[in-house]
């Protein structure tokens, strides 16, 4: 198997779009030209990197929690509605023209 076989393979595999694992196709070549032990290494190490690539999707994918995300959206209402009081202008720093 070519390593770029192997590693649209592994990126089905994990769920990781072949763009993403492009970029660790050259540790694939080497790892394809190496000795058995090495190729094993190498190869785990590059599936790692896709696990982890999947994992981190995923969380980005997940939805936020709804108390959370409750509370957020009370908060923006409040704010949004908010005049800050005249007091205020004076403690706030402004940019020099």
């Amino acid at each position: 198997m070519r390593a770029h076989d192997t590693l649209h393979v592994l990126c089905r595999k994990h769920g990781v779009p072949a763009s993403y694992g492009r970029r660790l196709l050259p540790l694939l070549e080497r790892a394809h030209a190496a000795p058995p032990e090495v190729r094993d290494r190498l190869v785990r190490l590059v599936e790692l990197n896709l696990v982890r690539e999947a994992n981190r999707r995923r969380e980005l994918a997940s939805p936020v929690d709804d108390g959370a995300e409750q509370a957020l959206v009370a908060v923006a209402r409040a704010l949004h509605r908010w005049i800050p009081p005249t007091w205020l202008d004076g403690l706030v720093d402004r940019p020099s023209s």
